[in-house]
């Protein structure tokens, strides 16, 4: 699974008796690999090997050899990211610990996005799969502040593309940001904005608009209705009820430019020739605004269209659809987490950041047809043979991090 990463552990003979591998960094950027085999295993063959507690240890490199025998280098087990990863771990347990640095770079926009959004700012991070397939990435990084998790959302339905809660959006989205390259940092941001125009015109801003909604709690679901529709849900929360008003208004003014407002009548002189007369119709667009249950709910459609822009506004909650039908469930089954999660002991509610499901061919076409020039071929190990229907959880604990994928 990690040969694009470990290129160096190809060929190796001895890396099928190993019960620890490790790449050692002499000088540069040249990495050794050092295998530890217990005792009771079968002897390395065709290199030197020394005894070093309950292991036999053996390396191509003569020099990485000697210091071990003499002791010259730390034992990882003092490092702080390694106590960190591998507390409560079993010994016979499988997973990989590395550094977040040593990792090869790339400046493929996709994966550099997806590896942004997985690793953050983690110094390290340990990698591990159950027997049931479940994996999780642990990243050693800062310090938590979350003080209050989330809930999974319900369970995905057919029709439904994907569907996750969020704490703290707008800090995980500055860190993924952060870690692009400059040019690749240009393209992502120069890509939503055109998004954002071609519905609401430039009256709406990722920076100022869209990313201030996802600092305190937000919740996605985009699912398609029976003739393959795409269907917007967005909920959540902020703290700054006046600038909640002045998006929400921002979505509206913008969605009244971007739907036509003009009509064309087609006049016929005498038979010999025509013309066209455009002018201003705003009875093709159908706006209401009213009170309910101390919600303001506001719209704006196409008279003849069942989509457009729904909003919900009550203090700091809001409610985000594109179909009316959207906003008024919503609205009955009240706000993300009042849910009922899931049962799943493996995923502690207290500590979720994030958590979600998302049928990943239904996912990955839809980001094609709206998001082309950020799609793309991905060669990143931990996401590789991930089943169809993914649900994902991630966990923050002190200095961790924990993103568990696991089928749905």
């Amino acid at each position: 699974m990690f040969a694009s990463w470990f290129p160096e552990l190809s060929n190796q003979t001895d890396a099928h008796l190993a019960d620890a591998i490790a790449l050692l960094t002499l000088s540069g950027s040249e990495r050794i690999p050092v295998f530890f085999i217990r005792e009771q295993h079968s002897e390395p063959e065709n290199q030197k090997s020394i005894g070093l507690g309950a292991y036999i240890v053996t390396t191509p490199t003569e020099t990485v050899l000697q210091e071990l025998a003499e002791g010259t280098t730390a034992p990882l087990s003092e490092d702080a990211a390694y106590k960190e990863l591998s507390s409560g771990r079993e010994r016979s347990s499988s997973w990989l610990f590395a550094r977040r640095q040593l990792l090869p770079e790339t400046d493929k926009l996709p994966q550099q996005i997806l590896e942004a959004l997985l690793f953050q700012k983690g110094e390290a991070l340990a990698i591990a799969q159950t027997e049931d397939g479940t994996r999780s990435i642990t990243l050693y990084g800062e310090q938590s502040t979350l003080e209050e998790g989330t809930v999974l959302p319900a369970p995905i339905l057919e029709n439904d593309i994907l569907s996750f809660n969020l704490r703290e959006g707008q800090h995980i989205w500055q860190q993924a940001f952060g870690g692009l390259q400059r040019e690749n940092q240009d393209i992502l941001s120069g890509t939503l904005e055109h998004l954002l125009w071609s519905g609401f015109g430039d009256t709406v801003s990722m920076k100022y608009d869209i990313l201030p909604l996802m600092e305190h709690h937000i919740a996605v679901r985009l699912t398609q209705n029976n003739s393959g529709g795409l269907l917007v849900l967005v909920r959540g929360e902020t703290q700054d009820e006046k600038l909640l008003a002045m998006v929400t208004e921002r979505l509206h003014e913008g969605i009244r430019l971007y739907l036509p407002k003009t009509k064309v009548t087609n006049y016929t002189f005498s038979n010999l020739f025509s013309t066209q007369n455009i002018h201003s119709d705003h009875s093709a667009l159908y706006e209401e605004l009213y009170m309910q249950d101390e919600w303001q709910i506001r719209s704006m459609q196409e008279v003849e269209s069942t989509t457009g822009l729904f909003t919900a506004v009550k203090r700091g909650a809001f409610i985000i659809a594109n179909t009316k039908d959207g906003l008024l469930s919503a609205l009955d089954k009240g706000q993300p987490d009042h849910a009922t999660p899931p049962s799943d002991q493996g995923m502690l509610v207290s500590t979720r950041q994030g958590g979600g499901w998302v049928n990943k061919v239904a996912f990955v076409s839809l980001f094609t047809e709206h998001l082309s020039s950020l799609a793309g071929e991905v060669d990143l190990p931990p996401l590789k043979n991930l089943p169809s229907i993914l649900l994902w959880s991630m966990e923050r604990r002190g200095p961790l991090t924990t993103i568990t994928f696991k089928s749905a």
